[in-house]
């Protein structure tokens, strides 16, 4: 706790200073012939994962507001833009951001939906398809759950952030052991979205993209099952939206993902590599910057001035 509460308070500090001196304009004026677009990337309003020094419950949600303090934020100082727009645009100095939001949480609908609208943002929900409208939940949040609830071991807390960094973890047994205990469980709500609920993200006006159908990291998966990952995911999705976005499952890509994204005529990829766009981008890997619904502006300008620099080479 107190090495949690030294972290928080280092950036909160930085953040404050970064912010007091304006940062996030300086980076628009150091830029004034390039435009820049910068990428938010979220995922659910979970007390688990969004919290400031404690981690709450994995299905408790909360921070509505603060995000509300955040989009409003982005709406003042850049300029909302959907990818299509920002790369094709012939104008320079056209500092951008989009709003991407992965796995397809119900939370995203019930408390992300009504700010976006509000500001009326750019947004992109990438949605896991095999999981739309159940009570199942993703591989990742399955284990987080389990832990919580003291029916497997915290060991367990290593596999998804390994995964992240492109390690293969999850072998048939850790799938099995996971699967088996959880299906023992009662889990009191759903934590995904339905099908009614994406035809209204898209009647309001914002978009859905590909996360694949089971949220496979593909790069682990042979060629055939990548295809089938991928394509399943649009031809569900079809049905509700044009589909031309993916967010790669762990933001884990390679030549062969590409490829494919390709063939079924997928104009733009998103990665969780960190960095800010321009329009000489590879449109198949564009950059995204992390945000938790619980950072504070203060963390926000900091992310941004880390991410510009990090941009930069």
């Amino acid at each position: 706790m107190l090495i949690s509460t030294f972290k928080y308070l280092i950036k909160e500090s930085v953040g404050f200073v970064l912010r007091k001196f304006q940062v996030h304009v300086l980076i628009k004026k150091l830029n004034n012939n390039k435009s820049l677009y910068f990428v938010f990337n979220y995922h659910s309003f979970s007390k688990y994962n969004n919290y400031k020094i404690k981690r709450g419950s994995i299905l408790e949600t909360g921070y509505g507001d603060n995000f509300d303090k955040q989009i409003k934020f982005f709406n003042k100082h850049f300029k909302f833009s959907y990818p299509e727009v920002f790369f094709e645009s012939v104008s320079t100095n056209q500092h951008s951001v989009l709003v991407t939001f992965d796995d397809g949480y119900k939370d995203n609908y019930d408390m992300a939906l009504p700010v976006l609208q509000k500001y009326n943002a750019s947004a992109i929900f990438f949605i896991v398809t095999a999981l739309t409208g159940s009570k199942d939940m993703l591989m990742h949040d399955k284990i987080r759950f389990l832990v919580e609830q003291r029916k497997i071991s915290k060991n367990y807390l290593d596999i998804p952030n390994k995964i992240n960094e492109g390690e293969n973890l999850y072998d048939e047994e850790v799938i099995n052991k996971v699967n088996s205990v959880f299906a023992e469980q009662k889990i009191p709500k759903r934590s995904l979205m339905n099908h009614d609920e994406l035809n209204e993200i898209c009647y309001k006006g914002f978009k859905l993209g590909v996360h694949t159908h089971n949220h496979n990291p593909l790069i682990f998966l042979n060629k055939e099952s990548q295809y089938y990952e991928i394509k399943s995911c649009i031809d569900y999705l079809s049905e509700i939206d044009s589909i031309k976005y993916i967010a790669y499952p762990n933001g884990l890509v390679n030549d062969m993902v590409v490829e494919i994204c390709q063939d079924l005529e997928l104009k733009y990829g998103f990665t969780t590599q960190r960095g800010f766009n321009i329009k000489q981008e590879e449109r198949l890997k564009i950059k995204r910057i992390g945000i938790n619904v619980s950072d504070s502006l203060n963390v926000i300008v900091l992310k941004l001035a880390l991410n510009y620099i990090k941009g930069l080479y």
